[in-house]
């Protein structure tokens, strides 16, 4: 536990998953490959989130608190930036000097959301989804073996609909998708504490070796067209790339930079969306000159930094917007 109340490892876990979302999102102006891409956003980059989540899940609060917290943490942050960036912002810009942002306008974009569509600042549903599955969680939360083949078949349920249907209507079904790992933290908060210490013995090594073996599935399931298949690489996967993050670690404890930005991981999942997409006319021209690769690694690192002047501003102005101070009580 760090002095400041925070658990450190988890920190840095945070820290290392929200540079994948920037790698990602960044790759995703160019998108040329890059090594590992498959393993590396698929494993080691949403489902640790999910996971962290449900180990710091708190179930014996009354429903009007727990409400409450995660109104403050994720609903109001949520709708503070969706607003400013996905309805205000951009019609503002399109009725002035007809800029457009491949997004719907009008008293459309106050639901674009809701209704899939194209919406400027797309990560922000994350702590839509985050939200809806925190209240999901709670309902079923007391009977932890019930939860857990309830979250496993909500998880099938979404990667069906996933595959044969294709539209996610207010993040339903990433929110059944990605439950399982909710579910997974959740029930293994006991072990998975800030005291965590698992030694270095060879338990612990075989299950490094192990879990970051099954978190390579994504490099070759691309192979087979088979819906079984599909959904157990999919939970393997992430479970196995969350086991191993975790475990990575709870050895090292503390980054300076990384730990940081795990710590403040809310605000830059607000706004990288924003910041990615000024950018976007730089990291082209940048891979016109020295290769798409090379642009996007060093437009990543840049964005990385910036965030460490950008984080302290943001907070002291928005406070209440970006998890720091509740707006209710």
């Amino acid at each position: 536990m760090m002095g400041n109340g925070r658990i450190g490892y988890l920190d840095l876990c945070k820290g290392v998953c929200i540079c994948i979302v920037m790698l990602f999102h960044v790759h995703g102006i160019l998108q040329c490959g890059l090594f590992g891409e498959r393993v590396l956003f698929s494993s080691f980059m949403l489902p640790p989130f999910f996971f962290i989540s449900g180990l710091l899940f708190k179930d014996d609060e009354s429903f009007r608190t727990f409400f409450v917290k995660k109104v403050n943490r994720l609903l109001v942050p949520f709708l503070f930036f969706y607003l400013i960036s996905a309805v205000i912002i951009p019609n503002m810009l399109h009725w002035a000097v007809g800029m457009t942002f491949e997004s719907v306008m009008g008293w459309r974009s106050l639901w674009a959301f809701v209704w899939p569509g194209e919406y400027p600042n797309i990560p922000l549903w994350f702590l839509w989804c985050l939200f809806l599955m925190n209240l999901l969680f709670w309902v079923i939360r007391r009977q932890r073996v019930a939860a857990a083949l309830i979250c496993f078949c909500l998880s099938l349920t979404g990667i069906c609909l996933d595959r044969f249907v294709g539209v996610d209507v207010a993040c339903i079904v990433k929110t059944f998708k990605y439950i399982l790992f909710f579910c997974a933290g959740f029930l293994l908060k006991e072990r998975f504490t800030d005291e965590i210490r698992l030694g270095g013995g060879w338990k612990t090594a075989l299950l490094l070796v192990v879990s970051f073996a099954v978190a390579l599935i994504p490099a070759v399931s691309y192979r087979y067209d088979s819906l079984p298949v599909e959904a157990l690489a999919f939970c393997l996967s992430g479970l196995a790339g969350s086991a191993f993050l975790l475990v990575m670690c709870s050895f090292v404890r503390h980054l300076p930079v990384i730990s940081y930005l795990g710590e403040n991981s809310i605000v830059i999942m607000l706004t990288h969306g924003l910041l990615v997409r000024a950018m976007t006319e730089g990291v082209i021209g940048l891979a016109g000159s020295i290769g798409p690769h090379y642009a996007v690694i060093l437009s990543w690192l840049f964005l990385i930094l910036a965030y460490l002047l950008l984080i302290p501003l943001i907070k002291f102005c928005l406070p209440h917007f970006t998890a720091q101070k509740p707006l209710f009580r």
